[in-house]
């Protein structure tokens, strides 16, 4: 995967739809990154129920697919918000739990931004395995670290995904599959998440950490 393929899917709004829903999508990504803390008890929800759908989405519905004899299409859509729904109610239900399991999956879409990068310089690197190892080894390490230091992994964590999701998605809007959009875009999530990351902590910063 390189740029030009990042840039294609955010101007869909990551599979939301294209023009103004990746705008709108992105703001709100952006927006929840100054507050995700605050909120970290919705964060979490949003997280859970994100990170089961996108799961059962990519990995599940394949697999059901596959085993149908005449799939509709609806089927890819009721697996993810099953797994969506499955995996709220995990995240309400062990709390320790929930802080490894939205930690290693922020790790993860921080893994994928990575990836990105890597494979902007190596083709090579975004067609194999490397990309996955990335991911997986960034969601382990994250995942791990919250369960140990959770507020400042998690404020970190949630400006890096949601400002650079959000600031690819509105990048997309404007330059469906442009490399120079979708490189801008990568600069300015990063630029506007180290002012997250300062907002979130300065405001919470008097508050006794709610691990």
């Amino acid at each position: 995967m390189n740029l030009e393929a990042v840039g294609s899917m955010a101007s869909d709004g990551f599979g939301m739809g294209g023009g103004a829903a990746a705008i709108a999508i992105g703001l709100a990504l952006i927006v929840f990154s100054f507050f995700a803390y605050k909120i970290y008890r919705v964060a979490l929800f949003l997280i859970g129920g994100l990170g089961g759908g996108i799961l059962g989405l990519n990995f599940l519905s394949p697999i059901i697919v596959s085993a149908m004899a005449e799939p509709a299409e609806w089927v890819p859509l009721v697996v993810a918000l099953a797994c969506g729904i499955i995996g709220i109610v995990l995240i309400l239900a062990l709390q320790k739990f929930a802080i490894f399991v939205s930690g290693a999956f922020l790790g993860f879409l921080i893994g994928n931004y990575v990836s990105v990068i890597i494979a902007a310089t190596n083709p090579e690197f975004g067609a194999g395995a490397g990309k996955w190892l990335v991911a997986l080894a960034c969601a382990a390490l994250i995942g791990f670290l919250s369960g140990i230091i959770f507020k400042p992994v998690f404020i970190i964590s949630t400006g890096l995904v949601g400002c650079i999701g959000g600031a690819l998605s509105i990048a997309g809007a404007f330059g469906a599959g442009n490399q120079i959009a979708t490189l801008v875009g990568l600069i300015l999530g990063v630029v506007v998440a180290v002012f997250a990351m300062i907002v979130q902590f300065k405001t919470t910063g008097k508050k006794k950490d709610k691990e």
